[in-house]
């Protein structure tokens, strides 16, 4: 068998790359949400590696919005109002953890430059040269 380099992994332009279908046996509540997450990203975006992941995430999806609503029908002082809210918010963090590692959550995907407008700023006692350059006073 030959052995395959770098350039071999490169898709031939005018090739078209699939966003992947859910698996069978998912749920048809989570294959839903499977479509719209996977019809979100670009092609190619998900490969074998992280079909487990989504699978939870859609799995934890479809929990969320089961608790929401049954935590949406409940007065606030009903006994299991609390401990319906706190499964909730464990299923949230489920949830952020897994967007963050399947990078679809915003934050996963930015650095901080990216949304700290600070972070951009060049301090006078970082790079004295490029200071001069903006300032014509100290030239």
């Amino acid at each position: 068998m030959p052995r395959k380099g770098p350039l071999s992994l490169i898709a031939p332009l005018g090739a078209v790359q699939q966003r992947p279908d859910p698996p069978k046996n998912l749920p048809p509540e989570e294959a839903e949400v499977w479509r719209r997450m996977v019809g979100a990203m670009r092609p190619g975006w998900c490969n074998g590696a992280t079909e487990d992941l989504i699978r939870s995430y859609c799995f934890y999806a479809v929990q969320a919005a089961d608790y929401r609503e049954r935590v949406r029908a409940m007065d606030s002082s009903e006994k299991g109002y609390a401990t319906l809210l706190s499964r909730l918010g464990e299923i949230v963090r489920h949830i952020n953890v897994l967007s963050t590692r399947l990078r679809i959550a915003p934050s996963s995907t930015r650095t901080r430059q990216a949304h700290d407008p600070a972070a951009n700023v060049v301090r006078p006692w970082e790079d004295d040269a490029s200071r001069r350059l903006r300032c014509p006073m100290l030239n």
